[in-house]
């Protein structure tokens, strides 16, 4: 008998949803079918069999678990699966065999719960079936409902998703010694080439998929921008990094990545940035399209802001901004006034690797790059 256990999806999360099973109950599986979708609370996971025989599912579709649960198991016969159905499940707290068994339905929800032998005992009943476990679970949130007071009017819960980010924050503030720089880019130049080469592919390309670009190109000169400490003395550089970018459009927070940034054609990224888009708006994101970020941008084009403070995630060690497109009067040295467009580039970094001098470095290098963007730049 194999146990088929909820892996462990993401760092934000805890848990996650069986949202669909993708085959029946007391089915044939071979290693490596499909057998489940699981959802987070930022996307989707295609969970495998691992093992070939008889699955007995004993999860139900739109329960919650906690990473490391079991919801099913795989037999090598149908005699094993039978036999295992029969046999008790949990034993008295002096080792023996109590006096009833539990089903395959309730014995997920006992290991689960943690439910003592004793508290199944209480029922009193010598079969026990994923009902009855139900009500007992039921009588015990009853009773602890009760000891506490009411939500006062008007109260929301957080969703899951939102829960998911406050934990990110929250662990990010306390583990993370971060500090802050911002510059100022001027993006007259990006702005007219980016426009030429929307018009020439026929894509819709912008600064953020500029600085995405910009910023994966440097991560040879600047390698302790794009990886993680893997303890207090050791630092791991990627070496074709992967690139986050922020996108929320009412659905939640979630943090696509471009994967090889410094290694595709623009036109790709921009592309795949669209594609990203879209699932944003779709909330149709996969666990494997979340993962993999080295670095992340966050992207703040609303029209007034001017500069935004990114928090850096953990597992990576710094976060870039992008603001919106800002206009200056400027003069030269006729006093003839003209114009000019600029953006705030935020640059958030883990101070345990990354000192001052080389945040401004870094933040000055790509303010060239980007200043001095043309044709050439985005091939």
């Amino acid at each position: 008998m194999h146990e088929v256990i909820v892996p462990k999806l993401n760092t934000n999360d805890e848990s996650c949803v069986l949202r669909d099973w993708l085959v029946a109950d007391a089915a044939r599986v071979a290693e490596g079918d499909l057998i489940a979708v699981l959802e987070t609370s930022k996307a989707t996971y295609d969970l495998q069999s691992d093992f070939s025989g008889v699955i007995e599912r004993s999860a139900e579709e739109g329960e919650e678990f906690y990473f490391g649960a079991i919801i099913a198991r795989v037999f090598d016969s149908e005699k094993e699966r039978d036999d295992f159905g029969k046999s008790p499940a949990v034993q008295d707290a002096d080792g023996g065999r109590p006096s009833y068994i539990v089903t395959a339905g309730a014995r997920a929800l006992v290991e689960r719960h943690n439910i003592s032998a004793d508290q199944l005992a209480t029922l009193g009943k010598k079969a026990i079936k994923k009902a009855d476990v139900e009500s007992l679970l039921a009588a015990d949130k009853d009773k602890a409902t009760s000891k506490q007071a009411p939500d006062p009017e008007g109260v929301v819960t957080l969703t899951r998703r939102q829960l998911s980010i406050a934990k990110t924050v929250t662990h990010s503030h306390t583990t993370i010694p971060a500090a802050f720089l911002a510059v100022k880019i001027y993006c007259d130049n990006a702005l007219d080439a980016l426009k030429e080469f929307s018009k020439r592919n026929k894509v819709m390309a912008g600064l953020p998929e500029f600085l995405l670009k910009t910023v994966a190109g440097n991560s040879t000169e600047y390698p302790f921008f794009f990886g993680k400490l893997l303890d207090d003395e050791r630092f791991l550089p990627a070496a074709d990094p992967g690139v986050g970018v922020t996108m929320d459009f009412g659905r939640g927070l979630s943090i696509p990545v471009v994967r090889c940034a410094a290694s595709r054609p623009f036109k790709d990224i921009v592309k795949e940035i669209l594609g990203f888009r879209e699932k944003a708006l779709r909330d149709e994101f996969r666990a494997e399209e979340l993962a993999g970020g080295h670095i992340s941008i966050s992207i703040n084009m609303n029209q007034d802001v001017v500069c935004v403070v990114p928090i850096v995630l953990p597992g990576q060690t710094c976060m870039l901004s992008i603001a919106s497109i800002q206009t200056e009067l400027t003069a030269d040295k006729k006093s003839n006034l003209s114009t000019r467009r600029f953006t705030t580039l935020g640059v958030t970094y883990d101070h345990r690797v990354i000192n001052g001098f080389e945040a401004v470095q870094f933040a000055q290098t790509i303010k060239a790059q980007m200043e001095k963007a043309d044709a050439a730049s985005l091939a």
